[in-house]
């Protein structure tokens, strides 16, 4: 038996419906069940019980969602507001990559105010889309439109475990990514020590080219080998450095090949073209990288069988000691035959 007011199912021995509060009136006369409930219009709010479930007391009533406050846009997904979860977390993201020192902050603040406002949104949410599933099926029968609502509504935690899985085979990737990243620098310096060991053997009329420049003031002569030198400045408010090294043409395909094996770059680094720059006569190959921390400034030439690569790095520069020293190093730089056959870069 059924309320001729709302719809609800009611009980042989029931006198009045227990959602709308009508009188009920027996009948003795056989009624068509399917016509009645084609008939019967079932109010937004009985079906709201259904789409919300048994929690929809509590949520009509609360000021404050703390399931919206502790667990964020999770608690949005676990109560099929998609769309508003993903743009929540889209936006937490991009929060951290722009502005990552205040990103926590800005996260509390949101989930403040999701937590305000979720109970209010969720249910207005949820009558419009009762309103819209009663309109799209005006010819189905009471228990099927319940049916229909109570499958729309309710809770899935399915999207956040997909999520999960999502997020965890993304760690797994960046973590394989980072392995083969120090795989790759563990094979770079065992090619160095190798290279290293070609170097001795190369002979000596490979050898017959080195540079003559000027080392700026305060640089410190560092790590030294047959084809690597390195000078570098650390100062307070400065602190800059530059390397030499040098390697067999027969290893790469051109110039730009060798320059491009020497250059890593991550991230948000600005890399530059690679140019030509003219430094006292000679036609050397030139680049650039800007990276959060430092500049990076790349000067390689080829001369006879070996290709020569320079690098000037400022990692701090608030003086402007650095730059100084830098055009002071460049205008300095030369190619020199050595006819003394020593072994200099």
């Amino acid at each position: 038996m059924f309320c001729k007011k709302c719809g609800a199912k009611l009980e042989e021995q029931d006198t009045f419906c227990y959602f709308c509060g009508a009188t009920v009136e027996k009948s003795t006369e056989t009624v068509d069940k399917d016509n009645f409930y084609k008939e019967t219009s079932i109010d937004t709010e009985n079906l709201l019980k259904v789409y919300v479930g048994p929690n929809e007391e509590k949520i009509k009533e609360g000021k404050f969602s703390l399931p919206t406050f502790f667990l964020g846009p999770w608690y949005l997904l676990y109560r099929k507001r998609f769309l508003a979860a993903i743009l929540w977390i889209a936006a937490n993201i991009i929060a951290t990559v722009i502005i990552p020192e205040y990103s926590w902050i800005l996260s509390i603040v949101a989930n403040v105010i999701f937590a305000v406002k979720f109970n209010e949104f969720y249910l207005e949410t949820a009558r419009n889309k009762i309103e819209k599933i009663k309109e799209d099926n005006q010819d189905k029968s009471s228990d099927e439109l319940m049916k229909i609502v109570k499958a729309k509504g309710g809770i899935s935690i399915a999207p956040i475990i997909l999520i999960i899985i999502f997020f965890t085979i993304g760690l797994i990737c960046f973590a394989l990514f980072s392995a083969v990243l120090s795989i790759g620098t563990e094979f770079e310096e065992i090619f160095e020590e190798v290279e290293e060991k070609v170097e001795e053997k190369v002979p000596s009329a490979t050898k017959d080219i080195y540079f003559d420049y000027k080392i700026p003031e305060k640089f410190e002569v560092g790590t030294e080998s047959s084809f690597y030198r390195r000078y570098s400045h650390y100062g307070t408010d400065a602190s800059c450095s530059i390397k030499f090294q040098n390697s067999s043409t027969t290893i790469y395909d051109s110039i730009e090949d060798y320059l491009n094996s020497y250059i890593y770059t991550s991230g948000n680094d600005k890399r530059s073209e690679i140019t030509q720059k003219d430094i006292n006569g000679e036609t050397w190959i030139y680049q650039t990288v800007e990276t959060k921390y430092s500049m990076r400034y790349y000067y390689s030439i080829k001369t006879q069988n070996r290709y020569h690569l320079i690098t000037f790095e400022q990692n701090r520069d608030e003086n402007g000691y650095c730059s100084k020293s830098h055009d002071e190093f460049i205008k300095s730089l030369k190619l020199k035959v050595n006819t003394s056959n020593k072994n200099d870069l």
